[in-house]
């Protein structure tokens, strides 16, 4: 009796990496929540406008991915 076999590419392994440890990252993060809550009730939170654009588009990208 013949045995069904799967092989994964190279890529398809990046991916499946990625989404494991993308599921292991909690949804919401306490600590940073309050530190930025605290941030933008003392009117010291800054945007860093670069960075958010970046974390943007990676997510997007990632999204496009799985």
């Amino acid at each position: 009796m013949a045995e069904d076999k799967v092989v994964l590419s190279q890529e398809a392994k990046k991916i499946q990496e990625a989404k494991k440890l993308m599921d292991s990252i909690p949804d919401i993060r306490e600590e940073k929540v309050a530190e930025i809550k605290a941030q933008i009730e003392d009117g010291t939170y800054q945007v860093e406008e670069k960075k958010l654009a970046a974390k943007i588009i990676k997510e997007s990208l990632l999204n496009e991915l799985l």
